[in-house]
């Protein structure tokens, strides 16, 4: 019986190492990183307003060339992204003021931000993306209509901002 048991016992152990030397085996690798995602957006008082001017506060001296600049709030760009920024202004109107009615134009005007015009002839402007808040100030341009009928005169300005 000892030489029975000694041999089991012998077998056993052979067994177990002939399993451990057909062991599978398998390896891989993990990439694990972190990031944000660039980020670019208005910050101010003026982004999402809806502004009521008087006419009396926009209207050129002898009802031609520029009226006063109106301040219409304070904007500003604050980004993650370094450098420069593009901001890009479509209006409804082709900036006019447009009697919501009647349809018939007061007058055209353009936008002022930073000491440089937004109109539709500079539809965009490049600022560092990062930019502190600024007056952004309305303007009146060109002819004003003589015949001011009442009612509302509005446009619709969009203003877009795009990182490098």
């Amino acid at each position: 019986m000892r030489i029975f048991l000694q041999t089991f016992i012998v077998s056993l152990l052979l067994l177990i190492v002939v399993r451990a030397a057909n062991a599978a085996t398998d390896v891989t690798s993990m990439t694990i990183s972190v990031g944000e995602a660039e980020y670019v957006h208005f910050i101010g008082t003026a982004p999402g307003i809806n502004k009521t001017l008087l006419i009396e506060d926009i209207q050129p001296p002898g009802l031609q060339g520029p009226g006063p600049a109106v301040s219409i709030g304070t904007l500003g760009l604050e980004s993650n992204v370094p450098g420069r920024c593009t901001i890009s202004i479509s209006t409804q109107n082709n900036f006019r003021l447009l009697h919501t009615i009647t349809n018939v134009k007061l007058t055209r005007y353009r936008l002022k931000y930073r000491n440089k015009g937004l109109s539709r002839r500079h539809t965009q402007r490049r600022y560092s993306c990062n930019a502190a808040l600024s007056s952004l100030d309305f303007i009146a341009e060109g002819r004003f209509n003589n015949d001011i009928k009442a009612g509302h005169y509005s446009d619709v300005v969009t203003l877009t901002v795009t990182t490098q």
